[in-house]
């Protein structure tokens, strides 16, 4: 090897049809030429053929007759008379173990149904031989790094992570008015549209591209949309015909614009000129599209990928993949807020950022040929590196600031560290002051490392220190904070290797303008408060390198906020926290103007609804400002985010569990929202028009469970192969009640049963889990019917809704809460509330309170477990008619079998809790007889009579036994209807109704002590 020269070979395997691959090389190559000490030449061999041309000019071709020809012998480095040959793929094992093996991604692990069998064969056997014959493995992001160790666990220490850089040529920005109007013209483009370039590979997701438009275009906005890329998908050959057919039903053909494969000129110029860029995929290695539009400081709109948020664009928007109506919702606002030109301002400033992203990509890639050519694995690396801590202390115009004497405390305090080898690195982001001149001899008196680059802000200086530094573990240390004690580095150091940890933070001294001890932070992370503000401060922390090039280093995007964004980032991407309980760093408190104070807030507001949105959380901007201003997170957010800060935290919160090893926030994500129940007694009338329903659900997060019975061999067909294709459905044969199968399978946070003859509105799912967030109080959220024929048609008959709704005793036409024991009191008086478990949605964690449903009671296990649950559980209620149940044609009369009633009772009374209501026979007695009476009263005077029955029953028997009754008092004083036509009967009503009201607040005073008490023992038990 001649000295400060590499020779880097590259095997020719370049083909005109993967058009991303030829430009992720021309970037590579053209980065390398920024190297120095040693430089890099790259070399392509064997000889180029025409689809390697485009290459010429970034690197030297090898030439013909010196390739080895020889079948039998596979070249090695030497063999090229190279130092190292990169980027082997599948096709290109090379004996000796010398080269760079080059995985892009795992997607036959993520999306196995993308492959047959043979091609995750082929995959599997020359990854493993990749990994075993060279001596780097070579990845594209962090989240394909975390697959290669699962999936290569042995080989971890050889993972090397190379992000690319997209580099457009420099003319792109000098189009012509002729040219731009050429380009337009040719491809026929609309004045405004979105842009999509990728290739017609149905893992990039165009299909929810064109669902969101149908749905702009059927709530009356039109949007255009342009596509660029192969429109031929090996795997899938026909998948492009049915997404032109999808254009055609949907009647959106005019508003696409298929372009087909397109010069790069071109690709720019409509990344340049669109709306906003557009990348739905499913799954990427490292998006080409995503760092091109980076490059040139463009809006987009992204699917949320974990490897699009480690790719992390300033001006970036997520959707779920799978979710077409968000992905609508974003591009209507973008149409309707974005102009279709280039954002000068943001051009300017990723023009600005990209030569120091080139030669960062130069210096990672030549990191990696150095470490391969020293044959270093990741211990003897770890070994060879002295460096244990890098400090990055961020400084502008001291001098100016007054601020000299706190940058020589920070120095010393950083000097005093014991037992810990250090490296310091100084930044200064463009001082305009004497500060330059101030530093430089201390920055020789204390061995410092100077860094002088103008910068737009303190989150961009610290990454340029972080770009270059060497130490394992990396604290930012500004000068207006300083170490307090000299082991402090030490100690951190030492529990961060002892447990594996990614990052320790501890507590800090705030001190005032004159040095005094103003207060403590105590470094508590909990729950809620580490989601809605800064949970410690950053100069207490010491972070792994690798876990900060896992996240991008900082947003340096933000003003104030790019370090809350940075922990923020860490969390959510599973890294864990050790907490140091020694106070070892003091802080100086700034003053904050109420301008900083607001920008803070809409900063915060920003990166909640960025962050937050990836796990399935609709927040805008101004939802996140109301987090950051209130303090608090919505439920729903606060429950999906609790197991991220139990696994971050775990070490340094032992109250918090299960630890680290053990919750795997993979699985929690796994976990579905809603799980379905599908039960299949022994027929399934209307199961196709069933299925549909569910699969046309706007909410997508639920699982479906089929217990299944005996069936006729087409719907088990059917239901075969719908399971085959989503893979949210799971197929299994019920033993006993097949409700009680389903709910032992169950999964979700709330539980739905869909009968197999009946029906939901498309909006269902969607409504009820809502309504159940927003009360917490309920357990059961309860729906409208719409009842409807064998035919599908509405039935408004009177009769009929008499027959199945009783005369309910609730307001139907508006939301409202019925408290328990309310429903139960209404179905022991005779009132059917609930007709079907259709329009019910139900806590999962009620049946560990009720038990499941009963094995014994037949047709009548579904109403005698609604009923038993309603004894503790508050129900919400929606007016909408989300639930369709069909009936028969023949309504029977509209009384409910009192016989029926009185089995229920007598089968649900002896299961209430003892103490709740005294189940002897002579109570159970009196109550059915009270119960007689009260259905055998008919005339407007009723309610009087019924309650001098009431007051008869009261004095004749114990006041344990009667607390029932006294609810069903009022349940009859409160809700019968009155009569308008005698006066003076309902004046004598009112009259002597007053008479009892101390009895029926008794009552019901009784039933609700009973109930909490019951409720409490229940609760200490468990």
């Amino acid at each position: 090897m001649k000295e400060q020269e590499l020779k880097v070979g590259f095997l020719n395997y370049f083909s005109k049809w993967w058009v991303g691959g030829i430009t992720y090389f021309k970037n590579l190559f053209i980065a390398m030429a920024t190297t120095e000490s040693p430089r890099m030449i790259p070399f392509i061999m064997p000889p180029a053929d025409e689809n390697g041309d485009c290459l010429l000019p970034y690197a030297t071709i090898f030439p013909d007759a010196d390739y080895p020809a020889d079948p039998e012998n596979p070249p090695t480095a030497a063999d090229y008379h190279m130092d190292m040959l990169s980027h082997l793929n599948g096709n290109q094992v090379v004996e000796g173990r010398d080269g760079i093996a080059w995985i892009a991604d795992f997607q036959h692990l993520h999306l196995p149904e993308m492959f047959d069998d043979k091609e995750i064969a082929f995959r599997n056997n020359s990854f493993h031989t990749l990994i075993a014959q060279n001596r780097i493995v070579c990845l594209s992001s962090y989240d394909a790094m975390e697959d290669f160790k699962k999936y290569a666990p042995e080989s971890a220490y050889k993972a090397r992570c190379l992000h690319f850089v997209s580099i457009p040529e420099p003319d792109i920005y000098d189009l012509s008015a002729a040219e731009a109007g050429k380009i337009r013209s040719k491809r026929n483009l609309p004045e405004r549209f979105f842009y999509v370039p990728n290739q017609f590979w149905k893992h990039k997701n165009h299909i929810a591209v064109l669902k969101a438009i149908s749905i702009l275009k059927q709530s009356g906005i039109s949007v255009h949309v342009v596509f660029s890329g192969n429109t031929m998908d090996a795997r899938f050959p026909h998948y492009f015909e049915e997404l032109e057919a999808f254009c055609r039903d949907a009647r959106i053909e005019e508003n696409i614009h298929v372009l087909g494969l397109i010069p790069l000129r071109e690709v720019y110029f409509l990344m340049r000129n669109c709306v906003a860029l557009i990348n739905p995929s499913k799954f990427e290695g490292w998006s080409s599209s995503v760092e091109e539009a980076k490059s040139i400081g463009k809006t987009m709109i992204l699917s949320n990928l974990n490897v699009h948020y480690e790719q992390m664009p300033p001006h970036g928007f997520y959707f779920p993949c799978d979710d077409p109506e968000w992905l609508a919702d974003l591009m209507k606002r973008a149409w309707q807020e974005l102009p279709s030109a280039p954002d000068l301002a943001m051009e300017a400033e990723a023009q600005r950022r990209l030569p120091e992203r080139i030669r960062e990509f130069g210096r990672d890639f030549q990191t990696i040929v150095l470490d391969a050519i020293a044959n270093k694995t990741a211990a003897e690396t770890q070994v060879q590196k002295q460096t244990q801590v890098t400090i990055v202390t961020q400084v502008r115009d001291l001098v100016t600031s007054g601020r000299q004497q706190s940058f020589i405390d920070t120095l010393e305090s950083v000097a005093s560290q014991v037992d810990v080898s250090v490296e310091h690195i100084i930044v200064d982001g463009g001082s305009s002051d004497a500060t330059p001149e101030f530093l430089q001899p201390l920055v020789e008196k204390y061995h410092c490392k100077l860094i002088f680059e103008a910068t737009h802000g303190v989150y961009e200086a610290m990454n340029r220190g972080l770009i270059q530094a060497q130490g394992k573990y990396i604290a930012f240390l500004n000068c207006d904070a300083h170490f307090t004690a000299g082991d402090f580095l030490k100690t951190s150091v030492a529990a961060l290797e002892k447990g594996n940890f990614d990052f320790s933070y501890a507590p800090v001294q705030k001190l005032g303008a004159s040095g005094r001890v103003l207060d403590h932070t105590h470094a508590n992370p909990d729950e809620a408060g580490c989601f809605v503000e800064m949970p410690f401060e950053l100069a207490s922390m010491l972070v792994s390198r690798q876990a900060l090039h896992h996240v991008a280093g900082f947003n340096d995007t933000l003003q104030f906020s790019g370090a809350y964004d940075l922990v923020l980032r860490l969390i959510l991407a599973g890294k864990t926290g050790i907490r140091i309980p020694a106070t070892g760093v003091a802080v100086e408190v700034g003053d904050c103007t109420q301008e900083n104070a607001d920008a803070l807030q809409r900063e915060c507001g920003l990166i909640y609804a960025r962050h937050y949105g990836k796990l399935g959380c609709a927040l805008t901007p101004r939802d996140g400002e109301t987090i950051y201003r209130e303090k608090h997170l919505p439920k729903k957010l606060a429950e999906i985010l609790r197991p991220y800060c139990a696994h971050t935290f775990a070490a340094g919160r032992p109250e918090l569990s299960p630890p680290p090893e053990v919750v795997k926030v993979a699985e929690v994500e796994r976990l579905p929202q809603i799980s379905v129940i599908l039960p299949l007694p022994h027929s399934a009338h209307f199961l196709e028009e069933r299925i549909d329903s569910i699969v046309r659900q706007k909410f997508t997060d639920f699982e479906v469970i089929v217990p299944m019975a005996a069936l006729s061999e087409n719907n088990e067909a059917l239901l075969r192969a719908w399971a085959k294709k989503d893979p949210r459905v799971h197929l299994c044969r019920g033993s006993g009640n097949f409700w009680n199968s389903g709910i032992a399978k169950a999964r979700g946070k709330y539980i739905y049963f869909a009968v197999s003859d009946q029906s939901m509105a498309p909006d269902c799912l969607d409504h009820m889990a809502a309504a159940l967030e927003r009360h917490p109080e309920c357990s059961i959220c309860d729906t409208r019917l719409q009842l409807i024929d064998q035919q599908n048609r509405p039935v408004e008959n009177i009769q009929a809704n008499d027959r199945y709704f009783g005369q309910l005793s609730y307001p139907a036409d508006r939301e409202h809460i019925r408290m328990a024991p309310y429903d139960f009191l209404q179905a022991v008086c005779g009132k059917k509330v609930y007709a079907s478990l259709c329009q019910l949605m139900i806590r999962r964690d009620l049946f560990a309170a009720t038990g499941e449903f009963p094995e014994d009671a037949g047709l009548c296990a579904d109403y005698l477990w609604s009923m038993y649950a309603t004894f503790y559980a508050s129900v919400v209620y929606l007016p909408e008619k989300l639930a369709l149940w069909r009936v028969d044609s023949n309504f029977p009369d509209n009384e409910w079998d009192f016989n029926e009633i009185n089995c229920c009772v007598q089968h649900v009374l002896p299961r209430l809790p003892e103490g709740a209501v005294k189940t002897d026979a002579c109570s159970l007695a009196t109550l059915l007889d009270f119960k007689s009476m009260l259905l055998r009263i008919k005339s407007p005077i009723s309610r009087f009579k019924k309650l001098v029955i009431c007051a008869k029953v009261m004095k004749k028997y114990p006041k344990k036994s009667i607390q029932l009754a006294k609810l069903m008092v009022k349940f009859h004083c409160q809700h019968q209807p009155r009569s308008s036509s005698n006066r003076a009967n309902n004046a004598m009503i009112a009259k002597r109704m007053q008479k009892y009201q101390h009895l029926i607040r008794e009552g019901m005073l009784a039933a609700y002590t009973t109930r909490q008490e019951t409720l409490v023992h229940n609760n200490s038990n468990n």
